[in-house]
């Protein structure tokens, strides 16, 4: 089965989105982090941004992102940043599922603006309209997840991702690295169960610890331990020796 490629994308607005014209923000930010067979290629994200056209401004908005009104007013026109993302997007051989973190307002500020700009079907010719809410699968999942806020900063937190909050690039690399972390604590296929039964023989044994809420094994041979294993020391002792098995002894 082919890889599924994704554009993880963020932005950063002048005030919330309202099917209202008159009383909707604009972008000012879009910075998007493309994912090629499950890579984020951060040297070849988009990132820019775009002076606001009307006087709708949202004070809290602006609290959350820390971009002034007269800062804003210095940025390119909206024209010039679609077509960019236009000519950016066109650079790849590749129909892209877009993702976002509750991203609902994301998706609707850029095909707003690509349809005002006539740009939209070059846009469509490269993504599929259907975005991935990286939100909804950490919210259908929060009886694995011991924390009241699901938030973006609050996930990065728990995960142990670096995140610049509200930064609209560095926010795009946390959704793919969140979501890469919630798509492991989905129910175990039987491929991903024989992984883990024959690389952590200990675990398997002591099964209670064979719950991926424990260890989990990305797709590059790395390992995250999750905040579970850190509160229970026998899981935590027994993690940490297969690491020990798997990373460390069988390269000496």
């Amino acid at each position: 089965m082919a890889e599924i490629n994704y554009l993880s994308i963020d932005t950063e607005f002048s005030a919330f989105y309202s099917v209202d014209k008159g009383k909707s923000g604009e972008l000012l930010q879009v910075s998007i982090i493309p994912v090629i067979n499950g890579i984020p290629d951060t040297a070849k994200a988009f990132n820019e941004f775009c002076a606001p056209q009307t006087k709708v401004w949202s004070s809290h908005a602006e609290k959350v992102h820390k971009i002034t009104r007269k800062r804003a007013e210095t940025f390119q026109s909206r024209s010039e940043l679609a077509e960019k993302l236009i000519n950016w997007v066109k650079q790849f051989d590749d129909v892209f599922t877009c993702m976002g973190y509750s991203c609902l307002g994301d998706k609707r500020f850029i095909e707003r603006m690509l349809y005002e700009e006539t740009l939209s079907n070059h846009w469509f010719l490269r993504t599929r309209t259907e975005w991935k809410d990286v939100k909804k699968m950490v919210t259908a999942r929060k009886k694995l997840i011991p924390r009241k806020s699901h938030t973006l900063g609050s996930m990065c937190d728990y995960f142990g991702i670096e995140l610049n909050a509200h930064d609209a690039l560095s926010d795009a690399l946390g959704t793919f690295k969140v979501y890469e972390r919630v798509r492991l604590l989905e129910t175990p296929t039987e491929g991903r169960q024989r992984y883990l039964t024959s690389k952590l023989t200990e675990i398997e044994k002591k099964r209670k610890y064979t719950d991926l809420k424990y260890m989990m094994l990305d797709g590059y041979g790395g390992c995250f331990i999750s905040e579970h294993a850190t509160k229970d020391k026998e899981a935590l002792r027994i993690v940490l020796e297969q690491i020990w098995n798997l990373y460390v002894e069988d390269k000496e």
